[in-house]
């Protein structure tokens, strides 16, 4: 009775504690999860404004798209002016009104339908599809290109002391050079695409006008008679400058359309990556955190903990309560287990960022990746049981401990390799999601959330003008090296003697190779000098820059001037 009284008095102090420790940790861990809470609140409000700062850009692509569906109503193909001519009263193309014109108002709605429409739209998409494709493909080429350049140039310069550069700085100048080469070959690219783009909309175009049914067959209308008016117009018209572009052309509504598919598609890339940016950001989820803290705090003041259940909260993370406050007949050996786990964790960790040069290990970690740790850790922890059982054993050998010996080292076994599998995943989880972080943090020079909600719609409506400023203005001046696009007649559309297709490159050129030019210095100043120059200074300066191109474009095809 009295060694009953002792055990159950030695007993009583060590239950009292753990019970003081369990709810000083359960009070700890609710504080942490409260402020975690707070902090997920934040994140929410925070995702939700990126979100909202999207909405003004699809806005003023969805209007302009709605827009020129309902005005296509006010397109035409030829003005009229009366002149004389052989006794016939003709009509020439100088003004454009609609009041004047041969063909009233709504012709051209009947031209330009949802299956023009469509094949625009998805010239548009497939164009951009391929412009983005090719940018990895510009940057693997210019990384191959440029060093190979650098090492054949610089090795007769490099002998003389006045050309020798360190090695940071050369190894930076090397980057920055092969990000702005990758740029203009990209630039390039891109704004063939959208000549191509636009040339098939046109070829779609023209096949339409020639299968468009006249059903206004007036006998005044004659065919004759169009080609004296063609040939007046010729022989008496001034120079066609391209600011005589007329937004009655049908051409500009194909224009318009391939270019919003472009913006839109451009758009909806830009709204998935800064919403990917924004979910690096994203605080841990507390939830499972607070059940396992209450089953182990349940579990704690019951007295049913069980051995494995240390090394759980050992290798999740999670501030459980250890086992060693509780009397268990596994008491050494489950020290044995936290021990061998915590070290073997801690080794395929070093072995998962840092690969060991031996070539066993590495043939190994390539054949079974982070298995080839989790093995060894199942290895290192049966040794260490199996040193632990040797020394309980010297005491009191029994076959039934044996047997449950070799039952907890098999559960044990399954329980550290699904564990550290789980630890191990987790951990890589979290580095590449820090990596990725880390790159955009150096791009845009300071942490995303540091940034104005405000600056980003700026930007995202500053790429919206880019997109579509640049596809209208270079489609105007393929319009003008195509000429005068032709006319209906009383039961066919003949196509203008000066028409060109495919015009030759000098009528665009000099539009082609100033975008080119544009585009590769403020895309090379984003990519490399966007931390040196600043967010919000880079941000306003592009704005002016695509007002600008915008603004030309307008002016271009008459929507202004």
């Amino acid at each position: 009775m009295s060694t009953a009284r002792k055990d159950r008095a030695r007993l009583e102090p060590t239950v009292e504690a753990s019970d003081v420790s369990c709810s000083s940790i359960s009070v700890a861990f609710e504080e942490i999860a409260h402020s975690r809470r707070a902090l997920q609140s934040s994140y929410r409000r925070f995702f939700f404004f990126h979100v909202l700062s999207l909405v003004p850009t699809f806005v003023i692509l969805f209007t302009a798209l709605v827009g020129t569906l309902q005005t296509r109503q006010l397109c035409h193909l030829e003005d009229a002016k009366e002149v004389e001519l052989s006794g016939l009263t003709l009509r020439t193309s100088s003004r454009l009104h609609a009041t004047h014109s041969v063909y009233q108002r709504g012709r051209c709605r009947k031209i330009l339908d949802g299956q023009l429409l469509a094949s625009t739209l998805a010239l548009g998409l497939v164009g951009w599809l391929a412009s983005y494709t090719s940018r990895k493909a510009c940057l693997a080429f210019a990384d191959r290109l440029i060093p190979r350049l650098l090492s054949s140039s610089l090795s007769l310069l490099s002998r003389s002391p006045r050309f020798q550069l360190p090695r940071s700085e050369h190894g930076a100048g090397k980057d920055r050079l092969i990000v702005t080469v990758a740029i203009a070959m990209q630039a390039l690219i891109a704004e063939s695409l959208r000549v191509l783009s636009f040339y098939w909309a046109c070829c779609i175009l023209v096949t339409a006008l020639y299968l468009y049914p006249i059903q206004e067959r007036n006998s005044y209308h004659l065919h004759a008679q169009a080609v004296l008016v063609e040939r007046y117009t010729a022989t008496h018209d001034g120079p066609d400058w391209a600011w005589r572009l007329s937004f009655r052309d049908p051409r500009f509504f194909v224009a318009a359309w391939s270019s919003i598919a472009w913006a839109l598609a451009e758009f909806g890339f830009g709204a998935f990556q800064i919403l990917h940016q924004v979910a690096l950001y994203k605080p841990a989820d507390v939830e499972d955190h607070i059940d396992a803290l209450s089953n182990n705090a349940d579990a704690m003041q019951h007295g049913r903990a069980a051995a494995g259940q240390s090394g759980f909260s050992l290798l999740s993370g999670h501030p459980g309560i250890s086992s060693d406050q509780l009397p268990t007949p596994e008491r050494g050996n489950a020290k044995a287990r936290r021990m061998s786990a915590s070290r073997a964790l801690e080794q395929a960790r070093q072995r998962l960022v840092q690969p060991p040069p031996d070539p066993a290990s590495t043939s190994r970690q390539q054949n079974y990746g982070a298995m080839g740790s989790l093995e060894e850790a199942v290895e290192d922890a049966s040794h260490s049981e199996g040193v632990t059982d040797d020394n309980n054993d010297d005491g009191d050998v029994d076959d039934d401990d044996d047997e449950s010996s070799r039952a907890s080292r098999s559960d044990f076994s399954t329980t550290t390799i699904s564990l550290l599998d789980q630890e191990l995943e987790e951990e890589v989880e979290r580095f590449l999601v820090a990596k990725e972080r880390s790159e955009v943090e150096a791009v845009l020079g300071v942490p995303l959330p540091d940034i104005p909600v405000a600056l980003c719609a700026l930007w995202r409506i500053d790429a919206m003008l880019w997109s579509v400023g640049s596809s209208l203005l270079l489609s105007a001046s393929f319009t003008h090296a195509q000429g005068a696009l032709g006319h209906l007649s009383h039961n066919r559309f003949d196509l203008s003697t000066h028409f060109h297709l495919l015009p030759p490159f000098e009528g665009f050129g000099f539009t082609f190779v100033g975008l080119v030019v544009l585009h590769t210095i403020v895309s090379s100043l984003w990519a490399t000098s966007l931390p040196l120059l600043g967010f919000a200074t880079t941000t306003y300066a592009s704005l002016l820059f695509g007002l600008a191109i915008m603004v030309a474009s307008l002016a271009r095809w008459g929507l202004l001037i």
